[in-house]
Order: structure tokens, then C-alpha cells, then sequence
């Protein structure tokens, strides 16, 4: 059951459909439609204007569709539900980091800094929504702990994955402007620079 180990599939069940494409549901209908038409128009030019407008419009969508995974309950019930609701949540997640990252393609150090920080967020976000899931209703108290335990695991798998990304930030080019965020949420993670405070 591990969350972060491997190279990350489709969840099991239905089929898995990424939220940037069109055929996906989304919470975010008006962010996904404007970053669509951006990519579209930045298609075989490198006018700077039309790769800004990508860029920003894309972690528009991607900071929505992060804060609309953040705002889900956290799973519950039966182990096969907790486990379902998990792999909800992950999927949602991995397509707003997916979303992240081709902010960082466009080449604008400014925006590609501001997804790396908000993609590390989500990852903290998801890891903390992780470590606190309860006990499946339908397992006896042994077998809870040992879930419980894993999840905690898995947690901090995810933690390690938001501490390279705010490592990448730090590195990378115009980290000064977020420097200070990124020093304060390294530690939350078990991390540290040396740049850092």
C-alpha cells in the first residue's frame, strides 16, 4: 500500500483520467479552459508573451485544482473505502503536480519558482492528510495500528518528496524571492540548507 514508492500508476478501479484533459470532471471548468487556449497559442512560437500567458494561466489551474483536492474530506470507513478514498486523492494530486511541472518546461524562472513552492505545499498537504487517516472501521485494533503505521510510512515518503522540491527551489534561479517560505517549511519536513537560517 505504499504511496510513494514505485513509478506512480493509475488507481486501481475506473479508469484514471488526468484533470487537464477534457474529458476529465474538474473543479476548476474556467481555470482549465484558459490554460488549454494558453497552451494552444504557445504552439510553434517562443514569443515571450504567449509562454508567460502559458505559463501563468497553467499554475493557475494547477494551484485550483490543488486547493479543490485539499478541501476533501479525509477517507474513512471500510478498508477498501479508506484505501479508494486515498487513491482518489493521490490521482487528484499527481495531476496538480503534473500541472506544476510543465509550469517549470515554460522557462519562466519567476513562475517556475512559485510552482515549485506551491507543488511542495500540496505534497506536505497530502502527507499530512495521510499521517492523519483513523483505523478502518472494519479492522480489529491490531490490524489499525499496523495500517496506521504504514500510512505514517508512506507519509514520510511524501515529506522526503516536498523537502527535494523545496531543495530544487532553493537552488534554483530566483530562490531569493522565496527564500524565506522555503527555509521556514524545510524543517517541517526534516530538512535543511545550509543557505537557510
Amino acid at each position: 500500500m505504499c504511496l510513494g514508492c514505485g513509478a506512480a500508476g493509475p488507481p486501481a478501479g475506473p479508469k484514471h483520467v488526468p484533470s487537464n484533459s477534457e474529458e476529465a470532471a474538474t473543479a476548476c471548468p474556467k481555470e482549465r479552459k484558459a490554460a488549454q487556449e494558453a497552451r494552444e497559442a504557445v504552439l510553434g512560437t517562443d514569443d515571450p508573451t504567449l509562454i508567460a500567458a502559458a505559463s501563468e494561466r497553467v499554475l493557475a489551474h494547477a494551484q485550483c485544482e490543488a486547493q479543490a483536492v485539499l478541501a476533501m474530506p479525509p477517507p474513512a470507513g471500510t478498508q477498501d473505502e479508506t484505501l479508494e478514498g486515498i487513491r482518489t486523492i493521490r490521482a487528484l494530486v499527481r495531476d496538480a503536480s503534473n500541472l506544476f511541472s510543465e509550469v517549470r518546461r515554460y522557462g519562466d524562472d519567476a513562475m517556475a519558482q512559485q510552482s515549485l513552492l506551491a507543488d511542495a505545499k500540496l505534497t506536505i498537504a497530502f502527507a499530512e492528510i495521510v499521517a492523519t487517516i483513523g483505523p478502518p472501521s472494519d479492522l480489529d485494533p491490531l490490524a489499525g495500528q499496523q495500517f496506521q503505521a504504514e500510512l505514517v510510512d508512506a507519509s514520510q515518503t511524501l515529506r522526503s518528496q516536498a523537502e527535494l522540491l523545496l531543495q530544487q527551489a532553493l537552488a534554483s534561479e530566483g530562490a531569493q524571492a522565496h527564500k524565506a517560505e522555503i527555509c521556514a517549511l524545510l524543517p517541517s519536513v526534516g530538512g535543511q540548507a545550509p543557505g537557510c537560517p
